[in-house]
């Protein structure tokens, strides 16, 4: 069904953008511990982005586990 293809290529799309926003907000995060005069604040800072990368992580392997249950199966 060309429907079914193109939600599996949207959802694929979904998930590709999910995994691409964690690994930004990753990057951003030890940006900061490479800046000059790390305080205290900037660690918070450094944690609270860690924290949200890796729930987009699993967020992304989450949809990408429910995407593999739901593709039907080769013939």
């Amino acid at each position: 069904m060309p429907t079914t293809r193109a939600c599996q290529q949207l959802a694929l799309e979904q998930n590709r953008r999910l995994f691409a926003s964690a690994y930004e907000l990753d990057h951003a995060a030890f940006a900061l511990l490479e800046g000059v005069g790390l305080d205290a604040f900037d660690f918070d800072h450094y944690q609270r982005l860690r924290r949200k990368a890796a729930e987009r992580y699993q967020e992304a392997i989450e949809h990408l586990a429910l995407l593999e249950g739901n593709r039907p199966s080769p013939k």
